[in-house]
């Protein structure tokens, strides 16, 4: 994991530029200053290093540089399916808060890659703190497949490139959807991707279930945790880092955790 703390003139200037993006406009041809360009190859960088970055001191419209951030590293996407492209998460008192695991609950939520059961699921996510939680409960939690995969077994790898894998969509997630898919996939460099959420996966066969086991495991034994500070966010590779959050009590008031999240493809 690593991490990039702005000086205020970097952190003003970010402001200043979001401020002139238009979120409606997601593919519109963008004249960044070469400083903030600088820091979109910097943050790459050390993605693709760790498949993590953090970005602190972060100033301004919060939602504008969510999408600026995301506009540095990538291409805005957007879910229709799934949400707003800038989703708000923070707990919702209502009933399937308790019977599910989601942006809106506040237990414990499972190692998982956001929109695993879809064809094409997003290459980055980038998540930003408006508000941590007061008590510092809810931490977020990551682990990169490819510093666990050394400890996989060779049998575990193979099962987990079979689709033997069934991918559930949670309720929010409108008109539902189940796939069958492998959890483990090779890209043309040989470096290893996923796709998985734990609340939700099925394996088929004993050497599947298994090799879920086994990738939980090596992927638990390697986890980082952080309380995201105020104003700061983290850009996460979604095809290698699980992420997922510790549990916390919520308020229902302006005390509470809240993040805001949008997701991004490479260009």
């Amino acid at each position: 994991m690593e991490s990039i703390s702005l000086p205020p003139y970097l952190s003003q200037r970010l402001a200043e530029q979001a401020a002139r993006l238009d979120p409606a406009q997601p593919t519109q041809d963008v004249a960044f200053p070469q400083e903030l360009l600088a820091l979109g190859e910097r943050i790459l960088e050390q993605i693709d290093r760790t498949g993590l970055s953090i970005v602190y001191d972060l100033v301004g419209d919060l939602d504008a540089v969510l999408f600026a951030l995301m506009r540095l590293v990538g291409q805005p996407i957007q879910d229709e399916k799934a949400g707003p492209m800038i989703m708000d998460l923070k707990p919702v008192r209502h009933e399937m808060s308790v019977e599910t695991t989601s942006y809106y609950s506040w237990n414990e939520f499972d190692y998982h890659t956001d929109l695993s059961y879809v064809d094409e699921p997003p290459d980055f996510i980038a998540v930003l703190c408006v508000q941590p939680d007061p008590n510092g409960e809810g931490e977020s939690i990551f682990s990169d497949v490819r510093v666990s995969a050394p400890a996989l077994s060779p049998e575990a790898i193979s099962a987990l490139q079979e689709p033997h894998f069934t991918f559930r969509a949670p309720p929010h997630y409108k008109g539902g959807r189940v796939v069958q898919l492998p959890i483990l996939e090779r890209t043309p460099a040989g470096e290893l991707t996923l796709r998985v959420r734990f609340d939700r996966l099925e394996a088929e066969g004993v050497e599947a279930q298994a090799a879920l086991q086994e990738l939980y495991h090596t992927l638990d034994q390697n986890k980082v945790e952080i309380l995201l500070p105020h104003h700061s966010a983290y850009i996460v590779d979604n095809r290698r880092v699980v992420h997922g959050r510790s549990p916390f009590t919520p308020t229902f008031d302006e005390r509470d955790r809240h993040l805001k999240r949008i997701l991004g493809m490479r260009r």
